[in-house]
């Protein structure tokens, strides 16, 4: 990596601020199949056009879209805290989150320091949002909802231009939905009704 451009053997294969998919870990995925690519004659147009386009897997930090300047990604295969971690630790700057759901008993007091440093504004939803609300609340603006379009609802008058909303649950989905799947899902969907409007 290289003055933004990711290299293999001395050739520029892709500039890093234009992934979609956010992450280091997403970052050297793409600069190790773009290196295969590279080796086996792809052409450079054509591993850019990928990477760049590329929208990552469903529900794993998944980029929706921008709508009306307000990017929003769906990561709800975060089930953990320490995933929750990683999705914050993506982003170059402070996001409104939505997490919650039911409560596998993981503590989330470790996360107060990054909550400070990458959260604008946290929503908690579902089973678990008065125990985050108490182990997080302080920390940052914060509000608990019931459901998850209750909340995507108050995310939506909360959001301007240039913001980023993440959905990143950090607990599993079994107090309202049948998997993380269900879930992601229904995020989607609420999305395209709420923000397409």
């Amino acid at each position: 990596l290289s003055g933004g451009w990711v290299y293999y053997k001395n050739v520029p294969l892709f500039e890093a601020a234009k992934l979609k998919i956010k992450g280091k870990h997403n970052l050297w995925n793409a600069a190790v199949a773009s290196a295969v690519g590279f080796e086996f004659g792809v052409p450079l147009k054509v591993i850019r056009e990928v990477v760049y386009s590329f929208e990552g897997l469903p529900y794993r930090l998944q980029y929706i879209g921008s709508f009306n300047g307000i990017g929003i990604y769906n990561d709800s295969k975060s089930t953990t805290p320490n995933a929750l971690k990683a999705a914050l630790e993506s982003f170059d700057r402070k996001v409104v989150l939505i997490f919650g759901g039911y409560d596998k008993g993981a503590d989330f007091g470790f996360l107060k320091n990054l909550f400070k440093e990458k959260v604008k504004f946290a929503i908690a939803y579902g089973g678990n949002r008065k125990k985050l609300k108490e182990q997080l609340g302080g920390v940052v603006p914060f509000k608990t909802f019931r459901t998850l379009e209750e909340s995507l609802r108050f995310a939506k008058g909360l959001l301007k231009e240039g913001d980023v909303l993440l959905f990143s649950p950090a607990s599993a989905s079994f107090d309202q939905f049948s998997s993380y799947e269900e879930r992601g899902r229904v995020f989607n969907e609420l999305v395209g009704e709420l923000f397409s409007k």
